[in-house]
């Protein structure tokens, strides 16, 4: 297999103006690829442009179902983020509770 780390000219250290497009199309049929990619592109701060290079490669290929795959997954509402906003507000809604329950 190959690794995303050999796609990218210098081994996975992110690069101003990387094409991930293309790291992607040649990362197209090889999912672990495409997941070392992503998670140099995070790691990078490139993670924007690795979405928008995934949302391209699914319109352009709709059926490659990894790019499906991929696109979705970057495309869902962040868990995580979501979690935190719930706890921010539950940490106002108790002590908010307590005081009109007095």
């Amino acid at each position: 297999m190959t690794s995303a780390d050999s796609l990218n000219p210098i081994h996975g250290l992110p690069v101003a103006g990387t094409d991930y497009l293309t790291l992607i199309r040649g990362a197209g049929a090889n999912p672990e690829a495409l997941e070392q990619l992503y998670q140099t592109a995070r790691r990078g701060g490139s993670a924007t442009a690795f979405r928008g290079a995934i949302a391209a490669a699914h319109q352009e290929s709709p059926e490659n179902l990894l790019y499906g795959a991929w696109y979705f997954r970057l495309h869902q509402p962040d868990a995580e983020s979501l979690s935190r906003r719930f706890a921010g507000i539950s940490t106002w809604a108790v002590p908010i509770g307590v005081v009109l329950g007095m």
